[in-house]
């Protein structure tokens, strides 16, 4: 069987490549041929992705909506900020996915499969084989973007959970137009849940419970918490539009060795996800950009940068701290958002944070519960 040849082949078709071939196409990276291979027959309306940022010209064409205000509560008690600025955006993954596709159908240069499962992945001649149920192909330079088993440290490590629904109200919503993004903090079962409020319009809303917790939590526990909190926020009538479900592990990347010098990792399983906070649309913009311009400039990838030490540090100890005092988990994250300015707050989420900002960062932090762990870390 004579193999397709193509310079690069993505294998995986999430926001990490289709983020990559957009930026290609932008930087008019057309003397190379690129393959996208999908599992996925088709995308649907799967999931969604936020970020705080001061200007999304760049993203306009794809956010659904945007919050100037956001809040967070514990036990009926709110912090609302606001930051002139920066705004809190929603893009639904369809009008993601929708983007992408139509620009890599309009470049002559990058292809994509769906229904495509990669079964092996070989070296040949100082080519690589990749092998799917469909056919078989080769590349100079392969960058793996799937979601990787293993590649997490198994310390410290959290698992966010989340089951959300797009309701559909018969009557108006009468929450305020405001992103609730941690909202009712609380503990269950040993687990630190809040949820997830966004008004999408006046008789939409994306309503999703979230369980931090050291196991991943199934769709069917968390549904049943989410059921009771749309009852309690009285939202009696309405008819889901659709769901979103999934699991973002918050940890460390082990130390990855790329096989050989072309083939390279991206994405989740690469440390695409910051760690404390679970956000890396922005973090995944910023590498599709740098890595679309090392292609162009030197021919050949680049994988996600290493986290800046302090960072690094710095979700390390909280992770670490969370585990320990999970129970503690609201009165740590609300003394936080408390104690710091909006600004800031927003600068730490997005990783942009410099050294002053950091120490603010930390005193913020409840310090007997900080005082006591380092103590008995040195026991």
């Amino acid at each position: 069987m004579k193999h397709s040849f193509y310079d690069y082949i993505i294998l995986g078709g999430g926001c990490a490549s289709l983020s990559l071939a957009m930026n290609l196409v932008k930087k008019n990276v057309n003397s190379k041929s690129f393959l996208i291979i999908e599992k996925r027959a088709s995308y649907t309306d799967d999931r969604s992705w936020c970020f705080w940022e001061k200007n999304s010209t760049k993203y306009q064409d794809m956010i659904s909506r945007s919050w100037e205000k956001w809040c967070f509560s514990k036990k009926r008690i709110y912090n609302y900020q606001e930051n002139q600025g920066y705004s809190y955006h929603y893009i639904r993954s369809l009008n993601f996915y929708n983007k992408a596709i139509k620009v890599i159908r309009n470049s002559p240069n990058i292809k994509i499969k769906l229904g495509e499962s990669v079964l092996k992945v070989k070296n040949k001649n100082k080519l690589i084989v990749i092998e799917t149920n469909k056919s078989k192909y080769l590349a100079e330079k392969v960058l793996d973007t799937r979601p990787q088993k293993g590649f997490f440290l198994d310390q410290p490590l959290i698992y966010q959970s989340f089951l959300g629904y797009e309701l559909k109200l018969n009557k108006l919503n009468n929450i305020k137009k405001i992103a609730h993004i941690m909202d009712d903090m609380r503990i269950l079962n040993g687990n630190f849940i809040f949820d997830y409020i966004l008004p999408i319009s006046k008789n939409k809303i994306l309503f999703e419970t979230t369980f931090f917790s050291n196991l991943s939590v199934s769709k069917n526990l968390i549904k049943v918490e989410l059921l009771k909190k749309i009852r309690e926020n009285n939202f009696k009538e309405y008819l889901i539009l659709r769901e979103e479900y999934g699991v973002i592990p918050m940890g460390f990347i082990k130390k990855i060795k790329e096989k050989k010098n072309n083939y390279f990792y991206a994405g989740t399983s690469a440390g695409a996800i910051r760690a404390s906070s679970g956000y890396g649309f922005l973090r995944i913009q910023d590498w599709a950009e740098k890595c679309s311009y090392n292609i162009k400039k030197n021919d050949n990838l680049i994988t996600h940068p290493k986290e800046k030490k302090i960072l690094y540090f710095m979700d390390k100890f909280f992770i670490r701290i969370l585990l320990k005092n999970t129970t503690l988990g609201p009165d740590i994250f609300f003394h936080f958002f408390s104690r710091v300015s909006p600004e800031i707050f927003i600068k730490f989420m997005n990783g942009k944070t410099n050294i002053l900002e950091n120490i603010k960062v930390i005193l913020s932090m409840p310090s007997k519960i900080f005082l006591d762990f380092l103590i008995r870390r040195k026991k």
